[in-house]
This record gives C-alpha cells, sequence and structure tokens, in this order.
C-alpha cells in the first residue's frame, strides 16, 4: 500500500504526456526507471512489454533515459487508475482515447 501511494505521486510529478498517447518519464539513472517499471506492472496491471526504458543524449551529449509507454490501452489504464495529472491531461484529446 505504501509503494502505491509512492508511485503514485511520482506518476503524478513526474509523467509528461505527448499527443496523441505517449507517456514519458525522464531520469539520469537506468535502474530507477527499470524499478518503475516492475512497480507499474505488478501494481497496477501495466503490460511489461509495453513499458520501454531507452538511452538517450541531449543536445550538449549529457546521457539520460527515457520510461516510455506508448500502447492506447496501458494509457487508458494510467489515466483510469488516476496516475496523470489533469495538467498533462489537458494536452490531449481524452475522446481519442475512448474513456
Amino acid at each position: 500500500e505504501e509503494n502505491v501511494s509512492k508511485i503514485r505521486k511520482l506518476m503524478l510529478t513526474k509523467a509528461h504526456i505527448k499527443k496523441p498517447y505517449l507517456i514519458r518519464i525522464f531520469s539520469r539513472e537506468k535502474e530507477n526507471l527499470i524499478k518503475l517499471k516492475n512497480y507499474l506492472s505488478s501494481l497496477f496491471n501495466i503490460d511489461f512489454e509495453s513499458i520501454k526504458v531507452n538511452e538517450n543524449y541531449n543536445g550538449i551529449g549529457t546521457r539520460y533515459f527515457v520510461l516510455t509507454i506508448n500502447k492506447k490501452s496501458e494509457v487508458n489504464k494510467l489515466i483510469k487508475k488516476g496516475l496523470i495529472n489533469q495538467q498533462e491531461l489537458n494536452k490531449i484529446n481524452l475522446s481519442e482515447l475512448a474513456i
């Protein structure tokens, strides 16, 4: 139960939505995103295979990692479970997700 509230708080503060249905979370540490991936899968029944963790570099060459979820049904689950904040939800057309 404690983990659920911690993950919910993290998702509400860190998750970003890009149209039409792509959720991204950024971190400098790959391990943090792998742990989050495991928690999202086990605590919130998000399909493990639909959560990807990739390495990227910014304009000055600094390495960072991105957790992405872009499967429509899984994005839908996150929204229904209240894991995405209202400011991010305002960026997308919820009718596209058929909520």
